[in-house]
């Protein structure tokens, strides 16, 4: 829908394990039976963040993306 109002966006995801929810979420299952238990299919390898990493990034992004849509004019998309 924001696309098609032509409105300029950023759409951010993480997609990762944050560190600060490891003893939270994973401490049982780690002090008990030695793994982390999740929904991932498989053997997958997922990264590893910090929250406060992530905010840096959504931060910087941001403040980019402000700076490259505040130099355009208009944004103009013709609608069907």
């Amino acid at each position: 829908m924001i696309e098609w109002a032509g409105l300029p966006y950023l759409s951010l995801r993480v997609a990762g394990w944050f560190y600060e929810n490891l003893p939270l979420l994973h401490g049982a299952d780690i002090r008990g039976d030695g793994v982390i238990r999740n929904s991932f299919d498989g053997d997958v390898q997922v990264p590893w963040l910090a929250s406060e990493d992530a905010g840096k990034i959504a931060a910087s992004s941001v403040s980019t993306t402000r700076a490259i849509f505040s130099k355009k004019s208009s944004v103009s998309r013709s609608r069907q």
